[in-house]
């Protein structure tokens, strides 16, 4: 999993790998984290958790095979478009799982290229 940060004083993400080889890492930028991250795994999945600017990029970079929303029945006026600017060829999502729940709804989709 990789979790990404702006509070620290320099960037940072940290890789978690198995409960026998945790470790962070500061690294620069998201690709870089990503093929940090995966050279870790090996053959297992990687998750990058983030916000809609992260999940953007995510998209944006070919990174992502997958993206998990949550999403809550509350609203707080502005915030961030998830899939606003994401280029001029559209990004077609495929939906594989709705789960629902009376506070939450997730949906997991895979990005078809």
């Amino acid at each position: 999993m990789i979790q990404l940060s702006k509070t620290l004083a320099r960037p940072a993400v940290w890789i978690i790998g198995t409960a026998s080889a945790r470790f962070a890492e500061f690294v620069g930028d998201l690709e870089t984290a990503v093929a940090k991250a995966k050279e870790v795994a090996g053959n297992k999945w990687v998750t990058v958790v983030g916000g809609a600017s992260t999940a953007r990029q995510c998209i944006k970079l070919g990174l992502a095979d997958e993206v998990h929303v949550g999403i809550m029945p509350v609203l707080f006026g502005d915030g961030l478009r998830l899939f606003e600017d994401m280029g001029d060829e559209p990004v077609r999502l495929e939906t594989i799982q709705v789960l629902k729940s009376p506070g939450r709804t997730d949906i997991k989709y895979r990005v078809v290229r």
